[in-house]
């Protein structure tokens, strides 16, 4: 049996119903159909009268009752759906933040590729590619189309319009520079190879719009905590 704090529960009022109208049969049986009937002064009035307000009585007090469980049972369901809602967009935050540190990689790994800090992977044209077709792969697995972005208000609208477009950019202009560069066996400089500084600036434009739509994602934050839509 689930209970909600300061709530009637659905077994009480249960019990409560059934209590009142074994009551109830109880003093109609008395009073109609007992052998001996109710004895009370000529004075107090009709003894069917005296059962009927009795059971009234006891009517209305079990109606307030199960209106009461009724309402609170009501009001629990509600705030159980409220604590599900707030769950659910915390999961949703929790997804968007994780997608604007996706858009954020390709630049950092890029300024660690050339500056040669970049583990495991070697400064040559094989290394670039790999970096940059990485990349593409990467900044792909945003999904620009979930519900999870609804959440942001008209100004976050802006920068996730921003950001899905220069991502869709920075795709293209990666496949663009894989397809200019068949052979990775070639000579490799990262300051002469064609393409290759520009694909810097891309990233660095991507990580720019990723940072301003992390900067949304906390005034949605900030927002829906006090609506209290949010923990």
């Amino acid at each position: 049996m689930s209970t909600f704090p300061h709530h009637v529960t659905k077994r009480d009022a249960f019990l409560i119903c059934v209590i009142c109208a074994l009551l109830g049969a109880v003093l109609s049986w008395i009073a109609f159909s007992s052998p001996d009937g109710v004895r009370v002064p000529r004075e107090a009035g009709n003894a069917a009268d005296w059962v009927a307000a009795v059971s009234g009585t006891i009517a209305a007090v079990a109606t307030c009752v199960i209106g009461y469980a009724a309402n609170s049972f009501t009001k629990a369901q509600a705030d159980a759906g409220r604590e599900r809602e707030r769950r659910q967009n915390a999961i949703l935050i929790q997804q968007m933040r994780a997608w604007v540190e996706i858009l954020q990689r390709p630049h950092l790994n890029y300024q660690m590729f050339a500056n040669g800090h970049l583990p495991g992977v070697r400064m040559n044209l094989s290394g670039a590619c790999g970096l940059i077709s990485g990349a593409a792969g990467v900044i792909s697995l945003v999904p620009w189309d979930s519900t999870a972005w609804t959440l942001l208000g008209p100004s976050g609208v802006e920068s996730w319009v921003d950001a899905s477009g220069k991502a869709q950019m920075a795709r293209e202009t990666c496949q663009h520079f894989l397809k200019g560069h068949p052979d990775w066996t070639q000579p490799f400089d990262p300051q002469t190879t064609d393409g290759f500084q520009p694909m810097g600036l891309v990233f660095q434009v991507v990580h720019d719009a990723a940072i301003q739509l992390s900067a949304e994602i906390d005034r949605t934050v900030a927002r829906l905590k006090a609506s209290q839509d949010l923990h």
